[in-house]
Protein backbone atom coordinates (compact mmCIF):
# COMPACT_ATOMS: atom_id res chain seq x y z
CA UNK A 1 0.00 0.00 0.00
CA UNK A 2 2.75 1.96 0.92
CA UNK A 3 4.55 1.14 -2.52
CA UNK A 4 1.28 2.02 -4.54
CA UNK A 5 0.67 5.42 -2.88
CA UNK A 6 4.75 6.75 -3.36
CA UNK A 7 4.07 5.80 -7.49
CA UNK A 8 1.45 7.99 -8.25
CA UNK A 9 1.77 10.87 -5.30
CA UNK A 10 4.04 11.81 -2.14
CA UNK A 11 3.34 14.02 0.38
CA UNK A 12 5.34 14.72 3.54
CA UNK A 13 4.72 12.09 6.43
CA UNK A 14 2.77 9.97 3.94
CA UNK A 15 4.58 6.47 5.24
CA UNK A 16 2.95 7.50 9.04
CA UNK A 17 -0.61 8.80 7.80
CA UNK A 18 -1.05 5.15 5.74
CA UNK A 19 0.23 3.00 8.78
CA UNK A 20 -1.94 4.74 11.44
CA UNK A 21 -5.08 4.49 8.71
CA UNK A 22 -4.49 0.85 8.14
CA UNK A 23 -4.29 -0.08 11.85
CA UNK A 24 -7.17 1.88 12.89
CA UNK A 25 -9.38 -0.08 10.55
CA UNK A 26 -12.21 -2.50 12.38
CA UNK A 27 -11.82 -5.08 9.14
CA UNK A 28 -8.23 -5.72 9.66
CA UNK A 29 -7.74 -5.67 13.23
CA UNK A 30 -10.51 -8.35 12.63
CA UNK A 31 -7.95 -10.85 10.47
CA UNK A 32 -4.70 -9.59 11.47
CA UNK A 33 -2.24 -12.40 12.65
CA UNK A 34 -1.71 -13.06 15.94
CA UNK A 35 1.21 -10.93 18.00
CA UNK A 36 4.13 -12.03 19.19
CA UNK A 37 4.77 -14.50 21.90
CA UNK A 38 5.33 -12.63 25.02
CA UNK A 39 8.82 -13.65 26.23
CA UNK A 40 8.66 -17.19 28.60
CA UNK A 41 7.87 -16.32 32.76
CA UNK A 42 8.49 -19.44 34.49
CA UNK A 43 7.28 -20.55 37.52
CA UNK A 44 9.27 -19.95 40.58
CA UNK A 45 10.41 -22.72 42.11
CA UNK A 46 9.20 -23.78 45.79
CA UNK A 47 11.55 -24.11 48.37
CA UNK A 48 9.45 -27.30 49.90
CA UNK A 49 7.87 -30.41 48.92
CA UNK A 50 3.97 -30.40 48.26
CA UNK A 51 3.82 -26.78 48.86
CA UNK A 52 2.43 -25.87 44.94
CA UNK A 53 0.68 -28.40 43.42
CA UNK A 54 -1.11 -28.16 39.73
CA UNK A 55 -3.47 -30.39 38.28
CA UNK A 56 -5.33 -31.04 35.42
CA UNK A 57 -7.85 -33.60 33.89
CA UNK A 58 -6.84 -36.38 31.14
CA UNK A 59 -9.01 -38.62 28.90
CA UNK A 60 -8.22 -42.13 27.29
CA UNK A 61 -10.71 -44.51 25.66
CA UNK A 62 -13.61 -42.59 27.61
CA UNK A 63 -11.87 -43.00 30.58
CA UNK A 64 -11.05 -39.88 32.56
CA UNK A 65 -7.71 -39.55 35.07
CA UNK A 66 -7.05 -36.83 37.69
CA UNK A 67 -3.35 -35.90 37.21
CA UNK A 68 -1.64 -34.21 40.20
CA UNK A 69 1.84 -32.89 40.65
CA UNK A 70 4.08 -31.79 42.48
CA UNK A 71 5.99 -28.43 41.38
CA UNK A 72 8.92 -29.01 43.74
CA UNK A 73 9.79 -32.58 43.24
CA UNK A 74 8.05 -33.28 39.92
CA UNK A 75 5.76 -36.71 42.23
CA UNK A 76 3.03 -37.61 39.79
CA UNK A 77 -0.25 -38.83 41.07
CA UNK A 78 -2.67 -40.13 38.36
CA UNK A 79 -6.78 -41.56 39.91
CA UNK A 80 -9.09 -42.84 38.14
CA UNK A 81 -12.41 -41.04 37.86
CA UNK A 82 -15.80 -42.31 37.02
CA UNK A 83 -16.87 -38.66 35.91
CA UNK A 84 -15.22 -35.17 36.33
CA UNK A 85 -17.62 -33.46 38.82
CA UNK A 86 -16.62 -30.99 41.37
CA UNK A 87 -17.88 -33.50 44.03
CA UNK A 88 -15.82 -36.54 42.82
CA UNK A 89 -12.42 -34.15 42.58
CA UNK A 90 -13.13 -32.99 45.87
CA UNK A 91 -13.03 -36.40 47.48
CA UNK A 92 -9.96 -37.43 45.48
CA UNK A 93 -8.26 -34.53 46.70
CA UNK A 94 -9.57 -35.21 50.27
CA UNK A 95 -7.78 -38.35 50.07
CA UNK A 96 -4.72 -36.81 48.57
CA UNK A 97 -4.14 -34.36 51.30
CA UNK A 98 -4.81 -36.99 54.32
CA UNK A 99 -1.89 -38.38 52.86
CA UNK A 100 0.57 -35.51 52.27
CA UNK A 101 -0.77 -32.79 53.63
CA UNK A 102 -2.17 -29.53 52.50
CA UNK A 103 -0.76 -27.45 50.05
CA UNK A 104 -0.10 -23.75 49.89
CA UNK A 105 -1.21 -23.24 46.60
CA UNK A 106 -3.03 -25.30 43.63
CA UNK A 107 -2.77 -24.34 40.14
CA UNK A 108 -5.33 -25.11 37.78
CA UNK A 109 -7.36 -24.39 34.56
CA UNK A 110 -10.90 -22.51 34.10
CA UNK A 111 -12.90 -25.98 34.15
CA UNK A 112 -15.91 -25.45 35.24
CA UNK A 113 -15.75 -28.40 38.32
CA UNK A 114 -12.85 -26.59 39.25
CA UNK A 115 -14.19 -23.03 39.22
CA UNK A 116 -17.33 -24.09 40.94
CA UNK A 117 -18.40 -22.39 43.99
CA UNK A 118 -18.45 -25.58 45.84
CA UNK A 119 -14.58 -26.55 44.72
CA UNK A 120 -13.84 -23.06 46.21
CA UNK A 121 -15.00 -23.14 49.49
CA UNK A 122 -13.82 -26.28 49.82
CA UNK A 123 -10.09 -24.88 49.28
CA UNK A 124 -10.82 -21.73 51.29
CA UNK A 125 -11.83 -23.88 54.49
CA UNK A 126 -8.57 -25.89 54.27
CA UNK A 127 -6.44 -22.71 53.64
CA UNK A 128 -5.14 -23.23 50.10
CA UNK A 129 -5.08 -20.43 47.64
CA UNK A 130 -6.25 -21.27 44.12
CA UNK A 131 -4.55 -20.05 41.33
CA UNK A 132 -6.38 -20.05 37.91
CA UNK A 133 -4.67 -20.03 35.03
CA UNK A 134 -5.87 -17.56 32.11
CA UNK A 135 -8.66 -19.46 29.78
CA UNK A 136 -7.12 -21.33 26.50
CA UNK A 137 -3.61 -20.53 27.70
CA UNK A 138 -2.69 -24.47 28.67
CA UNK A 139 1.09 -23.03 28.77
CA UNK A 140 0.34 -20.85 32.23
CA UNK A 141 -0.08 -24.30 33.78
CA UNK A 142 2.64 -26.08 31.88
CA UNK A 143 3.83 -28.52 34.37
CA UNK A 144 0.28 -30.03 34.12
CA UNK A 145 -0.04 -30.01 30.95
CA UNK A 146 2.53 -31.63 30.08
CA UNK A 147 2.34 -34.21 32.60
CA UNK A 148 -1.18 -35.34 31.31
CA UNK A 149 0.71 -35.77 27.25
CA UNK A 150 3.13 -38.00 29.12
CA UNK A 151 0.40 -40.12 30.60
CA UNK A 152 -1.39 -40.63 27.53
CA UNK A 153 1.75 -41.36 25.63
CA UNK A 154 2.74 -44.08 27.97
CA UNK A 155 -0.88 -45.42 28.01
CA UNK A 156 -1.11 -45.46 24.25
CA UNK A 157 2.77 -47.60 24.20
CA UNK A 158 1.60 -50.63 26.34
CA UNK A 159 -1.31 -50.76 24.02
CA UNK A 160 0.68 -50.91 20.69
CA UNK A 161 3.35 -52.81 22.69
CA UNK A 162 0.48 -55.51 22.93
CA UNK A 163 -0.42 -55.29 18.85
CA UNK A 164 -3.21 -53.18 19.79
CA UNK A 165 -4.93 -55.34 21.79
CA UNK A 166 -5.11 -54.17 25.30
CA UNK A 167 -4.05 -57.37 27.01
CA UNK A 168 -3.61 -55.55 30.64
CA UNK A 169 -5.42 -54.21 32.96
CA UNK A 170 -5.69 -50.08 32.97
CA UNK A 171 -4.91 -50.15 36.62
CA UNK A 172 -1.88 -52.86 36.11
CA UNK A 173 -0.51 -49.83 33.30
CA UNK A 174 -0.94 -47.63 35.51
CA UNK A 175 1.07 -48.45 38.07
CA UNK A 176 4.26 -49.19 35.78
CA UNK A 177 3.93 -45.76 34.01
CA UNK A 178 4.06 -44.50 37.72
CA UNK A 179 6.54 -46.44 39.07
CA UNK A 180 8.75 -45.85 36.39
CA UNK A 181 8.04 -42.43 36.05
CA UNK A 182 8.86 -41.53 39.60
CA UNK A 183 12.12 -43.45 39.24
CA UNK A 184 13.52 -41.36 36.21
CA UNK A 185 15.56 -38.84 36.91
CA UNK A 186 13.80 -35.21 35.62
CA UNK A 187 15.35 -33.14 33.07
CA UNK A 188 14.81 -29.96 34.98
CA UNK A 189 15.78 -30.99 38.56
CA UNK A 190 18.33 -34.05 37.57
CA UNK A 191 17.25 -36.30 40.46
CA UNK A 192 14.27 -38.48 40.48
CA UNK A 193 10.94 -37.31 42.03
CA UNK A 194 11.16 -40.19 44.54
CA UNK A 195 14.40 -39.08 45.51
CA UNK A 196 13.16 -35.35 46.29
CA UNK A 197 9.52 -36.24 47.30
CA UNK A 198 10.30 -39.18 49.80
CA UNK A 199 14.30 -38.09 50.37
CA UNK A 200 15.13 -42.08 49.25
CA UNK A 201 15.23 -43.95 45.83
CA UNK A 202 12.60 -46.27 45.37
CA UNK A 203 13.46 -49.82 44.88
CA UNK A 204 12.71 -51.14 41.56
CA UNK A 205 13.52 -54.34 39.23
CA UNK A 206 16.17 -52.43 38.05
CA UNK A 207 17.87 -52.53 41.99
CA UNK A 208 18.67 -55.78 41.06
CA UNK A 209 21.20 -55.30 39.06
CA UNK A 210 23.59 -52.82 42.29
CA UNK A 211 25.05 -54.78 45.15
CA UNK A 212 23.19 -54.39 48.26
CA UNK A 213 24.19 -51.69 50.81
CA UNK A 214 23.46 -54.46 53.68
CA UNK A 215 26.11 -57.10 51.93
CA UNK A 216 28.66 -54.97 50.99
CA UNK A 217 28.67 -53.72 54.65
CA UNK A 218 28.54 -56.65 55.85
CA UNK A 219 31.54 -58.14 53.92
CA UNK A 220 33.31 -55.27 54.70
CA UNK A 221 32.91 -56.06 58.81
CA UNK A 222 33.56 -59.61 58.28
CA UNK A 223 37.04 -58.80 57.05
CA UNK A 224 37.93 -56.51 59.75
CA UNK A 225 36.97 -59.12 62.04
CA UNK A 226 39.07 -61.31 60.09
CA UNK A 227 42.47 -59.46 60.59
CA UNK A 228 41.49 -57.86 64.14
CA UNK A 229 40.73 -61.87 65.07
CA UNK A 230 43.81 -63.55 64.04
CA UNK A 231 46.31 -61.27 66.26
CA UNK A 232 43.79 -62.08 69.44
CA UNK A 233 43.52 -65.31 71.89
CA UNK A 234 39.57 -66.33 72.34
CA UNK A 235 37.43 -64.93 73.80
CA UNK A 236 36.96 -65.66 77.76
CA UNK A 237 34.02 -66.82 79.15
CA UNK A 238 32.88 -66.09 82.21
CA UNK A 239 29.84 -67.78 84.64
CA UNK A 240 27.52 -66.44 87.12
CA UNK A 241 29.27 -66.36 90.46
CA UNK A 242 32.92 -66.34 89.38
CA UNK A 243 35.33 -63.92 90.89
CA UNK A 244 37.02 -62.10 88.54
CA UNK A 245 39.88 -59.26 88.22
CA UNK A 246 38.77 -56.10 87.00
CA UNK A 247 41.01 -53.35 85.58
CA UNK A 248 41.06 -50.40 87.21
CA UNK A 249 40.83 -47.15 85.61
CA UNK A 250 40.26 -44.78 88.83
CA UNK A 251 44.02 -44.55 89.78
CA UNK A 252 45.50 -45.58 92.98
CA UNK A 253 48.37 -48.31 93.47
CA UNK A 254 45.79 -51.42 92.99
CA UNK A 255 46.02 -52.12 89.15
CA UNK A 256 42.94 -55.17 89.34
CA UNK A 257 40.22 -55.14 91.64
CA UNK A 258 38.21 -57.99 92.87
CA UNK A 259 34.31 -58.54 91.69
CA UNK A 260 32.19 -60.88 91.23
CA UNK A 261 30.17 -61.99 88.26
CA UNK A 262 26.52 -61.24 88.26
CA UNK A 263 24.84 -61.95 84.76
CA UNK A 264 26.37 -61.76 81.21
CA UNK A 265 24.77 -58.86 79.47
CA UNK A 266 25.91 -59.50 76.24
CA UNK A 267 28.43 -61.88 74.00
CA UNK A 268 31.11 -59.62 75.42
CA UNK A 269 29.62 -57.76 78.42
CA UNK A 270 29.12 -59.10 81.69
CA UNK A 271 27.20 -57.42 85.01
CA UNK A 272 29.98 -57.33 88.04
CA UNK A 273 29.37 -56.48 91.28
CA UNK A 274 32.88 -54.72 92.42
CA UNK A 275 32.49 -53.57 96.40
CA UNK A 276 28.93 -51.96 96.78
CA UNK A 277 28.00 -51.30 93.59
CA UNK A 278 27.43 -53.01 89.93
CA UNK A 279 28.61 -52.27 86.29
CA UNK A 280 29.00 -53.36 83.00
CA UNK A 281 32.64 -54.58 81.79
CA UNK A 282 34.04 -55.47 78.64
CA UNK A 283 35.45 -58.84 79.03
CA UNK A 284 38.73 -56.92 77.47
CA UNK A 285 38.81 -55.63 81.78
CA UNK A 286 38.37 -58.75 83.04
CA UNK A 287 40.47 -61.50 84.24
CA UNK A 288 39.87 -64.68 85.96
CA UNK A 289 40.58 -64.51 89.89
CA UNK A 290 43.51 -67.53 90.57
CA UNK A 291 42.61 -68.19 94.07
CA UNK A 292 46.18 -69.69 95.99
CA UNK A 293 44.66 -73.47 97.43
CA UNK A 294 46.43 -74.22 100.10
CA UNK A 295 47.32 -78.25 100.30
CA UNK A 296 47.11 -79.88 103.57
CA UNK A 297 50.53 -81.25 105.33
CA UNK A 298 51.54 -84.77 104.54
CA UNK A 299 51.46 -87.12 108.01
CA UNK A 300 54.00 -89.75 108.63
CA UNK A 301 54.09 -91.92 110.82
CA UNK A 302 57.21 -94.66 112.25
CA UNK A 303 57.68 -97.98 111.61
CA UNK A 304 55.67 -100.34 113.91
CA UNK A 305 58.36 -102.55 115.05
CA UNK A 306 58.35 -106.13 114.26
CA UNK A 307 57.54 -105.00 110.72
CA UNK A 308 60.95 -105.24 108.55
CA UNK A 309 60.96 -102.96 105.85
CA UNK A 310 62.44 -104.12 102.54
CA UNK A 311 62.50 -102.20 99.24
CA UNK A 312 62.64 -105.17 96.23
CA UNK A 313 63.26 -103.67 92.90
CA UNK A 314 63.99 -100.06 94.20
CA UNK A 315 60.17 -100.01 94.74
CA UNK A 316 59.52 -98.31 97.91
CA UNK A 317 56.27 -99.77 99.59
CA UNK A 318 53.80 -97.34 100.65
CA UNK A 319 53.70 -95.58 104.10
CA UNK A 320 50.51 -96.51 106.17
CA UNK A 321 48.98 -92.65 107.14
CA UNK A 322 50.05 -91.82 110.99
CA UNK A 323 47.86 -90.96 113.29
CA UNK A 324 46.86 -87.39 113.77
CA UNK A 325 48.89 -85.17 115.08
CA UNK A 326 52.04 -86.56 114.47
CA UNK A 327 53.85 -84.46 111.18
CA UNK A 328 57.22 -85.29 110.34
CA UNK A 329 58.41 -82.57 107.94
CA UNK A 330 61.79 -84.47 106.76
CA UNK A 331 61.40 -88.04 107.20
CA UNK A 332 64.19 -90.36 107.47
CA UNK A 333 64.44 -93.98 106.41
CA UNK A 334 63.35 -96.76 108.15
CA UNK A 335 66.07 -98.67 109.86
CA UNK A 336 67.00 -102.02 109.14
CA UNK A 337 65.30 -104.53 111.60
CA UNK A 338 67.43 -105.87 114.31
CA UNK A 339 68.87 -109.12 114.29
CA UNK A 340 67.31 -111.28 116.94
CA UNK A 341 67.75 -114.83 115.68
CA UNK A 342 70.65 -116.60 114.38
CA UNK A 343 69.82 -116.36 110.75
CA UNK A 344 72.09 -114.76 108.48
CA UNK A 345 70.31 -110.92 107.68
CA UNK A 346 68.77 -109.73 104.70
CA UNK A 347 70.46 -108.90 101.54
CA UNK A 348 69.08 -106.23 99.38
CA UNK A 349 69.99 -105.99 96.00
CA UNK A 350 71.51 -103.81 94.46
CA UNK A 351 69.22 -101.62 91.44
CA UNK A 352 69.95 -101.98 87.87
CA UNK A 353 71.97 -99.68 87.03
CA UNK A 354 70.79 -97.46 84.08
CA UNK A 355 72.14 -98.16 80.56
CA UNK A 356 75.24 -95.72 79.44
CA UNK A 357 73.80 -92.82 77.65
CA UNK A 358 74.39 -93.33 73.84
CA UNK A 359 76.12 -90.69 72.06
CA UNK A 360 74.10 -88.81 69.63
CA UNK A 361 76.65 -87.30 67.33
CA UNK A 362 80.33 -89.40 66.95
CA UNK A 363 83.09 -89.30 68.61
CA UNK A 364 84.89 -86.00 67.26
CA UNK A 365 88.87 -86.81 65.80
CA UNK A 366 91.27 -84.40 66.43
CA UNK A 367 94.23 -84.04 63.99
CA UNK A 368 97.12 -82.40 65.00
CA UNK A 369 97.53 -79.17 63.01
CA UNK A 370 100.17 -78.82 59.90
CA UNK A 371 102.76 -76.10 60.21
CA UNK A 372 105.14 -74.79 57.82
CA UNK A 373 109.27 -75.35 58.20
CA UNK A 374 111.26 -73.13 57.13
Amino acid sequence: MKALARSYLWWPGCDGDIQELVQSCPVCQAVQKSPPVAPLHPWKWPERVWQRIHIDFAEKGKQYFLVVIDSHSKWLEVFPMPSITSHNTIEVLRGLFASYGLPEELVSDNGPQLVSKEFNQFLELNGIRHTAVPAYHPASNGAAERSVQILKRSLMKNVLEADGKATLPLSHRLANFLIMYRSTPHTVTGRTPAELFLKRQIRTRFSLLKPELSRHIEQKQSEQKLHHDCRTQPVRVFSEGDAVRIRNFRGGGTKWTHGTVLKKMGSVTYLIREGQRTRTIHVDHLLQWRQTVEKPPVMFSPVPEGRPEVIMDGVVPEIPPSPPGILTSHPSPPEPPKQTTDEPPVSIPETTQSPSVTRRYPERRRVPPKRLNL
